[in-house]
Parts: C-alpha cells; sequence; structure tokens
C-alpha cells in the first residue's frame, strides 16, 4: 500500500515531489497500488519508485524519470509516457493499452506479458506465451537470404532478431536473442529477454 505521505506530495505535482525527492534521496518512494487516474506528473524523479498495480490510466508521465521503477501490473491503459525514461524498469503484467511510449527509452525494461494492445497481445504476438512472430512475413513464413517483409536489406529482421532457424514444421522461427527489438509504430520495444 502507498506510502500516505508520499501519496499527498505526488498528486501536489512534479514540483513538488521533484523538490521532496532532493530533500530524501534516499528515501524509496512506495507508490503501490496508488490511484494517480490522469495525474498530472511530467518530468516527475520516480527512479526506483514502487509502483506495483498503481492506477495510472491517462496520466501524464512524459518526459518523467522512471529508471528501474518498478512498474510490474500496474495500469498505465492511455497514459502519456512520450520521451520518459524506463530504462531497467519492471513492466510486466502492465496493461500499456494506448499508452503513448514515443520517444521513450526503455532500454532493459522487462515487459514479460504486459498487454499492449486491447487483446492482450502486443503487436509482435502474444506475450503469455512470451514468443513473438517477429521475423515472420504475413504468410507466416520468411524466405531465407533474401529481402522480404519482415526483414531488412541488412539481413536482420524488423525485429532486432538476427538469427533464424527451420523448426521441424517447416517454419521459420527467431531464435532469442538477449535485446531484441520489437517495433509497435509508435516506439521501439527493447526486451532484456525472451523466454
Amino acid at each position: 500500500m502507498a506510502d500516505q505521505e508520499q501519496l499527498d506530495l505526488i498528486r501536489q505535482g512534479s514540483a513538488t515531489w521533484n523538490q521532496w525527492r532532493e530533500t530524501n534521496p534516499l528515501t524509496i518512494p512506495d507508490l503501490s497500488g496508488a490511484h494517480l487516474v490522469e495525474a498530472d506528473l511530467g518530468q516527475a524523479n520516480l527512479n526506483g519508485a514502487n509502483l506495483v498495480r498503481a492506477d495510472l490510466i491517462a496520466a501524464n508521465l512524459s518526459s518523467s524519470f522512471l529508471v528501474e521503477a518498478d512498474l510490474s501490473r500496474a495500469n498505465l491503459n492511455g497514459a502519456n509516457l512520450n520521451g520518459a525514461n524506463l530504462v531497467r524498469a519492471d513492466l510486466s503484467r502492465a496493461n500499456l493499452v494506448k499508452a503513448d511510449l514515443s520517444g521513450a527509452s526503455i532500454s532493459g525494461a522487462d515487459l514479460t506479458s504486459s498487454r499492449r494492445t486491447s487483446s492482450g497481445r502486443t503487436s509482435s504476438g502474444p506475450t503469455s506465451a512470451g514468443r513473438t512472430s517477429a521475423g515472420r512475413t504475413s504468410a507466416g513464413r520468411t524466405s531465407a537470404g533474401r529481402t522480404s517483409p519482415g526483414r531488412s536489406s541488412s539481413g536482420r529482421t524488423s525485429s532486432g532478431l538476427s538469427s533464424l532457424e527451420r523448426t521441424s514444421a517447416g517454419r521459420t522461427s527467431a531464435r532469442r536473442t538477449s535485446a531484441a527489438r520489437i517495433s509497435t509504430g509508435r516506439a521501439w520495444w527493447r526486451l532484456s529477454s525472451l523466454t
């Protein structure tokens, strides 16, 4: 449960919150389960904050600092994360439906089982299985050695997965890499691992 004093401070806006963070640099913010629907937290310093299960529907988190923040199971439906720094943040099982991540830094972020579309699937494939359809063409197959939809002229798939392998079923699947990039059309997702 969120710390009530911290919750009262964050509701006063980013300027008040950031001033408190400067005077309390060793305090790890606990805003777990906080109800911050439509909160204006643009440029807020939320580095390392506990925002587990926080309700951030339509919140403005543009240009905010969320490095190593725990946003697991947070509801970020329709949130503005434009230009936010989410490096190494935990977004596992977070609801990111209609969230604006354009310009966001998400290197090393954990997006395991996070929802990006209303069907519960990321635009790259089902998240519950931990697999993506990255590297496949719309027909479900990729022509090895030739440029086709889903592959760039450099031989790398548009998802950043560079190795392809043929499965026993005759389909082409991408090997796991530690830094896969999945294009969502609005932002590049950087996954620390695929399972």
